[in-house]
């Protein structure tokens, strides 16, 4: 007898492999989007870089999660609250702080590799 709910779950499971297939894409951006964040995070134009950095994050965070890619979204999350503060506080924001941003990009990036579970 035929499972009721497989065409609904092979749905799904089209959806997710789209959208793991994108996923290079999407950590492409991110590191772009860090590319132009200044090593002092308190320079000129870092706040934009950051108001990008946020947004994709953010994004990636929602996204990953509503697909099943949990590793992902929780470090995306851990970026885009980094970002947050950073921008909320920028006239404490160290100025290495950009190095912080580092760690979690790789971390994002680290999360979505096959093997990362």
């Amino acid at each position: 007898m035929t499972d009721p709910k497989q065409p609904l779950q092979d749905q799904i499971k089209t959806l997710k492999d789209e959208y793991g297939a994108k996923l290079p894409e999407r950590l492409d951006e991110l590191d772009a989007a860090f590319a132009d964040l200044p090593d002092d995070i308190r320079a000129v134009g870092a706040h934009q870089a950051l108001e990008t950095l946020y947004a994709l994050s953010h994004k990636l965070n929602g996204s990953a999660g509503t697909f099943g890619f949990k590793a992902i979204s929780d470090t995306a999350e851990r970026l885009e609250a980094r970002c947050r503060t950073l921008l909320d506080d920028a006239d404490s924001a160290p100025a290495d702080g950009r190095a912080d941003i580092a760690d979690l990009v790789a971390a994002v990036r680290d999360a979505a590799r096959p093997d990362a579970g």
